[in-house]
């Protein structure tokens, strides 16, 4: 069976030979950025993780790791982040907590204290509410359109608040 094949079973409620696997194709699936460095160097990849979640730390799964593991669902992710700022322009990092090797986004002002506890600007809280309903409306537009209900996903921005501008289905 192809991925979208055990995709569309498993959303039906059908038997299937092989179950879809997904990891990290939304953030409740999501796998911790010093998890996927150590899976990925257990497969011989050895190379910094994008931090695509710095709330979470969750690791961006890419093609190459969906090939080498199996997995049959990617994400489509909003490229703002829960405090502001967009993941693109990657710039070195390194995860405070246990010094992984990673990447994050470069327009990033995140900062430590001397407790390892991440702080940020205010501006946060509301980039947060807009990842959670941008995202929210992308899985539902995905949902519809594995199952044949949408024929075509049309990319749109979407303004909430006085200046943010995001990418939303």
């Amino acid at each position: 069976m192809t991925s979208r094949e055990k995709l569309n079973a498993a959303l039906n409620h059908e038997g299937a030979s092989k179950l879809a696997f997904d990891l990290g194709a939304t953030k409740a699936t999501g796998i911790s950025a010093s998890k996927l460095y150590r899976l990925r160097k257990l497969f011989g990849r050895d190379e910094p993780v994008k931090v695509y979640d710095t709330f979470q730390m969750l690791g961006l799964i890419d093609e190459q790791d969906a090939e080498m593991f199996g997995i049959d669902v990617m994400g489509v992710w909003n490229n703002y982040t829960c405090f502001g700022y967009r993941n693109n322009n990657w710039k070195p990092w390194k995860i405070p907590v246990d010094g992984t090797p990673a990447l994050i986004g470069s327009e990033s002002s995140l900062t430590y204290s001397t407790d390892g506890a991440s702080t940020c600007t205010q501006k946060a809280i509301l980039m947060q509410h807009q990842a959670v309903i941008c995202q929210l409306v992308v899985s539902i537009s995905i949902l519809l359109f594995v199952r044949g209900s949408m024929t075509k996903i049309t990319w749109m921005p979407l303004k909430i608040g006085k200046s943010s501008l995001i990418s939303c289905v």
